[in-house]
């Protein structure tokens, strides 16, 4: 069948008593108006009049019902705004992050570290023994101690001799060698501005054990400072390099103490 014309359109909320969405084209006492939402019966002329044609949109009832539908439609919700999307890291930890990098990348731009690692067992005796021209060399200070022997409790002690006839005079006893048993330091180069990286070197130390590393105005102990420490090898030997600081001047001494043992090994500052 050929759909209506807008013009003989019947009501929306016509429908029969016992079916919501069927009706007949003429007016019918089985007619019901679902305007309220409930079933209400029409009279015949209502209908033709009003509810069977386009006149339905003057019909009361009709308007009524629609301003309410309209009144009641829900309002569709504005859809919010795309937030931004969060980094996978707070900005605060990546800033700091980025800020530790660069201050390790600055570090060893610069080459800023004190002391670069010793080797244990890099030095020998032979290279302190004949140092390159270019290296400065230091004996241990005070010398090593040689112990005197004590003779046996009940040894017996030499008569003296007569005095009518003494005896010669002792010749001195030779002074220690200072071989292989002397330790020994030695620094290159000797000479440089200030901030200069050194390369000390060390043999017949204590093995195992700890070294501190300082520099002072004078080959004493009074006003050394601490550079870094440091320890010997299996063979008492030790390598290793030192960045000496900007403030110095003049001549200065760069020690090795082992115990109460150091000794000492003067750096001319170019100015």
């Amino acid at each position: 069948m050929p759909t209506p014309s807008d013009r003989d359109r019947p009501c929306d909320y016509l429908g029969n008593e016992d079916d919501r969405w069927t009706r007949t084209s003429i007016p019918w006492p089985g007619h019901r108006c679902y305007a309220s939402g409930k079933p209400s019966e029409i009279a015949r002329v209502q209908q033709g009049l009003f509810c069977l044609t386009a006149n339905h949109r003057s019909c009361p009832t009709y308007v009524l019902a629609r301003g309410r539908e309209e009144a009641e439609l829900p309002v569709a919700p504005t859809p919010p705004a795309p937030s931004p999307r969060r980094p996978w890291l707070p900005l605060g930890l990546l800033l700091r992050i980025g800020l530790i990098a660069a201050i390790v990348l600055l570090v060893i731009a610069l080459d800023a570290t004190v002391l670069r690692p010793f080797t244990t067992d890099s030095a020998r005796s032979a290279a302190i023994a004949t140092p390159n021209p270019n290296v400065t060399t230091y004996t241990l200070f005070p010398p090593t101690r040689t112990p005197t022997p004590t003779p046996p409790a009940n040894t017996p002690s030499a008569p003296a001799p007569p005095i009518a006839t003494p005896s010669p005079p002792l010749a001195p006893a030779p002074p220690p060698p200072a071989g292989d048993s002397q330790a020994r330091i030695a620094m290159q180069p000797g000479t440089g501005p200030r901030g200069s990286r050194v390369t000390l070197s060390g043999v017949n130390w204590e093995p195992n054990s700890e070294l501190i590393v300082r520099y002072g105005p004078a080959a004493s102990e009074e006003g050394m400072v601490e550079l870094v420490r440091t320890r010997t090898g299996t063979t008492g030997s030790f390598t290793g390099s030192v960045l000496l600081p900007t403030t110095i001047s003049g001549r200065v001494y760069v020690s090795v103490r082992q115990g109460d043992r150091a000794a000492y090994v003067p750096f001319l500052v170019q100015e």
